[in-house]
C-alpha cells in the first residue's frame, strides 16, 4: 500500500476519534476497471503498438468511510470515504513495473430509506483521485473524481449492520492522454472521463 494511503487511512482514524462520529462502515469489494490504450510505441519486442487497447485488471477494493447524521433529519448522513485499489496495466504496454494503485477520498452525502431492519439508501460524492504507477517512466497524478452508489443495510445485531452496495466512480481528466505520463505517454486514458464500478460487501459499526 503506497505511503500516501497509509497516511490516509490514519487521517480516518484519527476522526473517527471523536464521540461525534456515529457510522465507521468498512467493506471489501471486487472492482471493475475501465481499459487504458497504447499511446506512444511501446519497447521493441513487445506485442502491442500505439493505438491497441491496454487491458486494465479487475482488483479487490478496500473502503473504509465515516458518516455524521444531520441532527435535524438522522437519516440524512455527511461523510467521508476512502476506497482504494491495486491493478496491473496489460502487458501489451511493454513497462517494467505494471502495478498501479488507485485511491480515492471523497466527501459524501447520502439519504436513508429505512423500512424495518433494512435500511436501503443512496449516496453520492465527490473528491480527489490519486493515480500511482509503479514503473518509473510514469507519474503519479491527483485528478477530480465523484462517484454515485446505491445499496442497504441489514441490522442484524445492536451497532452492528452487514452493508450491501453498488458503487460507480468517475474520474475527470483533462484531455484525453493527459494521465500518469512522463517524457511521454506509453499508456493513456481512452476518454476525458475514466470509469470504475465496485460492487462491496461489509460491516457497519454504529456509535
Amino acid at each position: 500500500m503506497t505511503r500516501p494511503t497509509c497516511a490516509l487511512i490514519l487521517a480516518l482514524a484519527c476522526v473517527s476519534a471523536p464521540a461525534a462520529a456515529t457510522d465507521l462502515t468498512l467493506l471489501l469489494g471486487w472492482q471493475y476497471n475501465e481499459d487504458m490504450e497504447i499511446s506512444d510505441p511501446p519497447p521493441a519486442g513487445t506485442p502491442g503498438k500505439a493505438g491497441d487497447t491496454v487491458r486494465m485488471d479487475d482488483a479487490a477494493a478496500y473502503t473504509a468511510a465515516l458518516d455524521f447524521p444531520l441532527p435535524q433529519d438522522p437519516d440524512t448522513r455527511l461523510g467521508l470515504l476512502l476506497t482504494h485499489s491495486e491493478t496491473q496495466i496489460g502487458s501489451k504496454a511493454g513497462l517494467g513495473d505494471d502495478n498501479l494503485g488507485i485511491t480515492h477520498v471523497h466527501f459524501t452525502g447520502m439519504r436513508y430509506y429505512p423500512t424495518g431492519a433494512w435500511e436501503p439508501f443512496v449516496m453520492a460524492g465527490i473528491g480527489a483521485a490519486y493515480f500511482d504507477p509503479d514503473d518509473a517512466t510514469l507519474d503519479s497524478t491527483t485528478r477530480a473524481s465523484a462517484h454515485i452508489a446505491a445499496g442497504t443495510n441489514f441490522n442484524f445485531a445492536q451497532h452492528t449492520l452487514l452493508r450491501l452496495e453498488a458503487r460507480w466512480i468517475g474520474t475527470f481528466f483533462d484531455s484525453r492522454g493527459s494521465a500518469i505520463c512522463s517524457n511521454g505517454c506509453a499508456v493513456a486514458f481512452e476518454s476525458d472521463l475514466y470509469s470504475q464500478v465496485q460492487l462491496n460487501i461489509g460491516l457497519q459499526f454504529r456509535f
